[in-house]
This record gives C-alpha cells, sequence and structure tokens, in this order.
C-alpha cells in the first residue's frame, strides 16, 4: 500500500510538471518583471515597489505578454538581456 501511495505521488509530481528558477526580465523604475517557466506554462510575476506610509501616487505599469514590452508610468523600459 505503501509503495502504491508513493508511486501515485511520484505520478503526479511528473504529470504537473516542475518549475524552473524565476528569471528576472524587467527591472525598471521599481517594477520588477519575472518569468517562470513550467512544463506546458509560462507564469509572470509583477512586482511594484511602492513605499508605504508617504503620499507618492504608485507607478502606472503595463505588460504586454505578447509583445514582452513593459512600460513604467509611460516611459519604456529595456529587458535585462538589453542593458
Amino acid at each position: 500500500m505503501k509503495n502504491l501511495f508513493l508511486v501515485g505521488i511520484a505520478a503526479l509530481l511528473l504529470a504537473t510538471g516542475t518549475a524552473h528558477a524565476d528569471e528576472i526580465i524587467f527591472e525598471c523604475h521599481g517594477v520588477i518583471v519575472t518569468e517562470q517557466h513550467l512544463s506546458d506554462a509560462q507564469v509572470y510575476n509583477v512586482e511594484i515597489g511602492a513605499p508605504r506610509h508617504t503620499k507618492q501616487i504608485p507607478p502606472v505599469v503595463v505588460f504586454d505578454v505578447a509583445n514582452q514590452k513593459l512600460k513604467v508610468n509611460g516611459k519604456s523600459c529595456k529587458k535585462k538581456s538589453e542593458e
């Protein structure tokens, strides 16, 4: 019974795929965009660093996944590989 359970867990892990390390693709004006490759999908995370307890307005962030372009407050950002 224990072996069947372990085989089931192993099969589940193989079926769902394993995640690779996050790769930073943009780092611009306090905004970091990371990309994570899974076996059947790509996941993008957008982190916005904004100071707390200030009257500063958070940035306006537009990330175009299809064209891999990032704009922060209307200004285009370069990919990490292009810098």
